[in-house]
């Protein structure tokens, strides 16, 4: 497959989210122009079709929407200095959130708006995940802590009177809509059920990258080398994790976010891969070989992971839908 960019531009993907039909994906991603002095980046939305997925995947994208510049003016209207797509969801009435650096863009599949989040000083805090709840939409932001957004309006959420604070909140999911866990850096374990917060007790004080919760009585967390999972009766139990072959001399295994397919739970684990929960112990899923996956998706297609892969060049998306993983090279026209 050809690639229409040359070796000094490439593109980062971000997140991915199922877009309003079937087999049609969004994914946010960041366009890099390595030979800028200025060192430029632009963050699109952009989707592609993976019924067509036999036919490759041609991304074509238009330029006057949903575009960021870093370190340029531009008449487009979500256009802005040191701005990044930075996380991606969709709610039930098909609205698409996409957090940035200033607040979070709302998308209706038609028209779009810029909501401007401020933190106590007057500044931004990038919104850093997104969470779809039937009470509202959640929102982690880098320094500021969580936020809700509903009928229109911004909210802080509170703990004890106080804002619920992280120096970073990197997860946030739920359950039923009622039912939300965000995590955060030092070891920060937050439950919001029957419209209160909650600090959970952590088993940990690094840096909690990763929350997956099924019911109150069954929550995951992971982050640099460690995954556990809450038993609902205020105790935490240590999975393990068993590294790949080419990992055994490594460092930890780092897991960025976890995604639930078909009755598993699935964790990226960027330049390990991707590793599946058996048991008490997460294993390396070998089919998708040398690939780096920062972030999985689940989506009417399967789920999916936006990876780099090691020694090759362009983009690439890996694949599996229940029944056989694929890797494939995406086409993007710039």
């Amino acid at each position: 497959m050809n690639i229409t960019y040359p070796d000094d531009h490439y593109i980062r993907y971000v997140d991915a989210c199922d877009a309003h039909a079937k087999g049609l994906v969004y994914i946010t991603a960041i366009y890099h122009d390595m030979c800028d002095p200025n060192d430029s980046a632009r963050s699109y939305l952009v989707s592609f079709d993976f019924n067509n997925i036999k036919a490759g995947y041609n991304i074509s994208i238009n330029e006057n929407k949903f575009i960021r510049k870093r370190g340029h003016v531009s008449d487009t209207p979500f256009c802005g200095s040191d701005n990044m797509f930075s996380a991606l969801c969709r709610d039930l009435e098909g609205n698409v959130y996409i957090g940035e650096n200033y607040g979070f863009i709302k998308y209706d599949g038609v028209n779009a708006a810029l909501v401007e989040v401020k933190n106590e000083n007057g500044g931004h805090h990038p919104i850093n995940c997104i969470y779809s709840g039937s009470d509202g939409i959640f929102l982690g932001d880098l320094g500021g802590g969580v936020i809700e957004y509903k009928n229109n309006k911004i909210h802080r959420e509170q703990l004890n009177n106080e804002t619920i604070k992280s120096d970073f909140i990197n997860g946030i999911h739920g359950a039923n809509g009622s039912l939300i866990v965000a995590v955060g850096c030092k070891g920060l374990v937050a439950k919001y059920m029957k419209s209160q917060w909650s600090i959970v007790h952590s088993p940990v004080n690094g840096w909690v990258n990763a929350v997956w919760v099924a019911n109150d009585k069954e929550i995951y967390i992971g982050g640099d080398g460690f995954a556990w999972k809450w038993d609902g009766d205020g105790r935490w139990v240590q999975l393990k994790i068993k590294k790949r072959m080419a990992d055994q001399n490594a460092r930890d295994i780092i897991f960025e976010n976890f995604a639930w397919y078909q009755n598993c739970l699935y964790a990226a684990a960027s330049i390990n891969g991707i590793y599946r929960l058996e048991g008490d112990t997460f294993v390396p899923v070998t089919e998708v070989g040398e690939a780096s996956v920062s972030k999985l998706s689940i989506t009417g297609a399967g789920l999916i992971g936006l990876a780099n892969l090691w020694g090759k060049g362009g983009n690439w998306i890996t694949h599996f839908d229940g029944r056989k993983w694929t890797t494939q090279e995406i086409n993007i026209s710039l």
